[in-house]
Order: C-alpha cells, then structure tokens, then sequence
C-alpha cells in the first residue's frame, strides 16, 4: 500500500501536464484531405483541437505546377479553432493543389502540416 502513494501522487502530478502542454493538431480540413472536387473551392477552412494564436499562424497554397496561389496569415476561421482562407476560384484550374499550414499552439510551439484537394476535370 505504501508504494502506491508515491506512484498515485506521481500520475495526479503528471495527469494535467498531458492537456496543458498539448500541441494544436489538425482534426478537419475543408476541402478534406485528399478530396477529388468538381469545381473550385470558395474557401479551405482548417479546425484544429486546440484555437491557434492567429497572428503567428499561416497558410499557404500552391497550385499543380507548384507555383504560389496564396499565402496569406492572421486568418480567422467560423470558430476560434480554425483557419479560413478564401480562395481566387476564378484561377484555379484542374489539378492538385497543396495547403500547407503552419500554427502556433497556445503552448508556443510551431506545428506544421499539409493537406491536399484536386480539381478533376468536368466530364460530359
């Protein structure tokens, strides 16, 4: 019984480290990962499990031939967890196109990740 209290007093201590010191992590992405789309997206919209500091946070998007579509920071999403970029739709044109994010957690480190979304062509 006495060596439980050292190791129950020990997992009290480290229980609420675990949620304090979590980083921001990516839980949805709008187009999703990976989508095959018709048309183009107004926007892509990134929701993360914890709310980024927004004016230390970015994303950037580029098109199929690799070239810059849009890089854009301080971004303010529908709900303090997320990200919103509205896209050109007038230029985007068949292809893969790769959104890569970068946020800063309220814990102050930096996470980055991708996503990714394609327009198919229209078939008649």
């Amino acid at each position: 019984m006495r060596g439980c209290i050292p190791l129950l007093l020990g997992v009290l201590v480290l229980a609420p480290a675990d949620s304090a010191w979590a980083h921001a992590r990516l839980i949805k992405a709008t187009p999703a990962d990976g989508a095959s789309l018709s048309h183009a997206p107004e926007s892509v919209i990134l929701v993360f499990n914890e709310a980024p500091e927004i004016e230390f946070s970015g994303i950037k998007i580029t098109s199929p031939d690799l070239a810059l579509v849009l890089e854009q920071t301080s971004l303010k999403g529908p709900n303090p967890n997320s990200l919103t970029v509205p896209l050109p739709t007038s230029e985007l044109r068949v292809g893969r196109y790769v959104v890569n994010y970068r946020v800063l957690s309220v814990d102050g480190h930096l996470v980055e990740g991708r996503t990714s979304f394609s327009i198919a062509p229209v078939t008649p």
